[in-house]
């Protein structure tokens, strides 16, 4: 391996490190802090493989780790049942339709920023949530029957399969869920798992990911425990109520990466 491969290496992992660290505190979020960084210096084709097998060895380990505290009726009874068929109907409508992500940026800058301003607004004024007793399986069954989490995830699956980016729609509606920390990371990690085994697949076949990311890679699995460690130590310290601040600060990030993206 020559000297500019190695630098190139490093770059790779000084760009990944810090989403694998979102993505260990909230499950979420790792690809598009890379992405957006990355952009600035690659091509989202160049830095994207990398990105994706990175995100999929921690998604995959936190899976592992943490698989009972997968919320099964939110997985088996709002995501298969209408994430799936919106995937579907994107693919199907896509060339019909025009890939705008800006749309759904400005969509997120939007209804994030006044979602966190209510909440803000509730505590300020003393009115807060009375303390929810139920188990997780519970709350799984509750957001299995939202209509509004029902609406968010089929949206979710029509926009992923139209224009690959219905990760904010999910998230934000799982957001809404009243799933507890660990168990939000956990669902989401279980989805992502799923999905981006998939993708990467496509990778694999189409040639996106070949010798060099295979370099690259060599130096970035070694400092996946250490960034995903400074996740995973946040995650268990960062306060539940302070929780969807977080999530939603890192939606907006999204909302705002995908409008640049898009007129650049």
């Amino acid at each position: 391996m020559g000297q500019e491969q190695i630098i190139a290496a490093l770059i790779v992992v000084a760009l990944i490190g810090p989403g694998i660290t979102i993505a260990g505190i909230t499950g979420f979020g790792g690809m598009v802090i890379t992405l957006a960084a990355g952009s600035l210096l690659y091509s989202l084709d160049e830095i994207s493989a990398a990105a994706l097998l990175a995100n999929l060895v921690v998604s995959a380990y936190v899976l592992g780790s943490d698989l009972h505290h997968v919320n099964r009726p939110v997985i088996f009874r709002l995501i298969v049942p209408f994430m799936v068929p919106g995937v579907l109907a994107g693919i199907f409508l896509r060339e019909m339709l025009i890939p705008l992500p800006a749309m759904l940026g400005i969509f997120l800058l939007l209804i994030v920023p006044y979602r966190f301003y209510r909440e803000r607004m509730d505590l300020s004024s003393g009115i807060e949530k009375e303390a929810d007793n139920r188990s997780m399986h519970e709350r799984g069954h509750h957001a299995a029957r939202s209509i509004a989490g029902r609406l968010w995830t089929a949206s979710a699956g029509f926009v992923q399969g139209w224009m690959n980016t219905g990760g904010p729609l999910l998230v934000y509606g799982l957001a809404r869920a009243g799933l507890s920390p660990r168990s939000f990371r956990a669902t989401l990690m279980a989805i992502w798992t799923v999905i981006n085994t998939g993708i990467m697949i496509s990778h694999v076949i189409s040639g996106e990911f070949g010798r060099p990311q295979l370099y690259q890679m060599a130096f970035v699995i070694p400092t996946l425990p250490l960034f995903y460690g400074i996740g995973n130590y946040l995650h268990h310290r960062i306060p539940t109520r302070q929780f969807n601040s977080v999530i939603y600060g890192l939606l907006t990030l999204m909302g705002l990466f995908l409008v640049i993206r898009s007129i650049t």
